[in-house]
């Protein structure tokens, strides 16, 4: 009898944000500089022909959410039930848009978005899916 091999679904292939949205996300990265925020993002998933398209539609403040200088963190079995979760976004006050071992260990969700200073515009924003590959970020 011949194994067959299980076929792995293609990870995230693009992220689409509300240029309104990514504002928010950015001032709020801003507000905590130096320190490190985090955020859980919310949206809807589409998926086509080879690949998986995720639409941010909102975010959510985890609670007791830890907010340091060179990390942050927070208890994902406090965040109630939400088939609406599809990732996080964190800031790298430090600037590096790179996720580091931690970031891809800690990730919730298909993809992570990482923001870094003079959080201005999307050219301050990276994602990347969880094996640490860029995907490409839309803002609409």
């Amino acid at each position: 009898m011949k194994r067959g091999r299980l076929k792995r679904k293609r990870g995230v292939t693009l992220v689409v944000i509300d240029k309104g949205l990514l504002k928010e996300l950015l001032e709020s990265a801003e507000a905590f500089h130096p320190r490190e925020v985090i955020l859980v993002l919310r949206g809807k998933i589409e998926q086509g022909e080879g690949e998986r398209k995720i639409n941010v539609t909102d975010y959510l403040i985890p609670p007791q959410a830890i907010h340091g200088i060179s990390s942050s963190a927070f208890n994902p079995h406090m965040i109630p039930i939400d088939f609406s979760i599809v990732g996080t976004m964190h800031s790298h006050p430090s600037g590096v848009l790179i996720p580091s071992i931690t970031d891809l260990n800690f990730m919730v969700g298909f993809f992570a978005v990482i923001v870094g200073p003079p959080y201005r515009d999307s050219r301050d924003v990276a994602a990347f899916d969880r094996r640490g590959e860029p995907v490409h970020l839309v803002v609409e």
